[in-house]
């Protein structure tokens, strides 16, 4: 007779026989809106966004992405903090070319670098990300741990901030799947984490407490 650890390993094993781990209902089981073009999409995203109680920003180009970045760091600076950067990004492309545009920012926020220990990573007060996708249907984030700095940055620091382009917002969770695995990146990461509003939790008579177990704040900038 088999015990219950053995069981588990065994629905464990069958799982990873399929190439992909997919929800057995479709999105579209659950949902029936669908954005009829990116402007309809990028509009409820920003509408879900808000009422998760996240931050919203539209901006036309990374220029401006830049002056906003600053405006939403600036007020977190500790005037008695040492000399050392007290915001960490990974080093994307998209954020490169933000950065770039503001001398303060790069002074500012720091590179990641894959072996920071933790201790170090709980003293930052904002992580800086990208994302493979945004979800319109739910205002989610889809992230991967190669897109987005590993799977520390993402959750660690208490102020989330993510930056993206209009090209990235999808309707459904379907078609952020979908576009990740047809962009060929699937090999370069350990996994998609979806970012649904800041960490949250109303376990205790049902009060709801941000950053329970992960970012009290979290905030998208949007680029185009």
């Amino acid at each position: 007779m088999k015990t219950s650890r053995e069981r588990i390993l065994e629905r464990l094993r069958a799982g990873r026989q399929g190439s992909h781990f997919l929800p057995s209902r479709s999105d579209a089981d659950i949902f029936t809106w669908h954005a009829r073009d990116r402007e309809v999409a990028i509009a409820a995203f920003a509408d879900k966004l808000t009422a998760l109680k996240a931050e919203f920003y539209r901006v036309p180009h990374a220029a401006a992405a830049a002056q906003q970045l600053k405006t939403l760091l600036l007020p977190l600076v500790s005037s008695d903090a040492d000399a050392r950067p007290q915001f960490l990004r990974h080093a994307a492309e998209l954020l490169e070319s933000v950065v770039a545009q503001e001398a303060w920012l790069q002074t500012a926020i720091t590179v990641l670098e894959a072996d920071l220990p933790h201790r170090e990573f709980a003293s930052y007060k904002a992580g800086i990300t990208t994302v493979e996708f945004l979800v319109a249907r739910t205002g989610s984030l889809v992230v991967s741990s190669a897109g987005s700095g590993g799977r520390r940055l993402s959750v660690l620091p208490p102020f989330h901030i993510a930056i993206a382009t209009a090209e990235q917002v999808t309707s459904s969770l379907e078609e952020a799947l979908a576009g990740f695995r047809k962009s060929g990146r699937e090999h370069l990461t350990s996994g998609l984490t979806i970012i649904t509003g800041p960490s949250r939790t109303a376990d205790i008579e049902k009060i709801l407490v941000l950053g329970a177990h992960g970012p009290k704040r979290l905030a998208v900038i949007l680029i185009g």
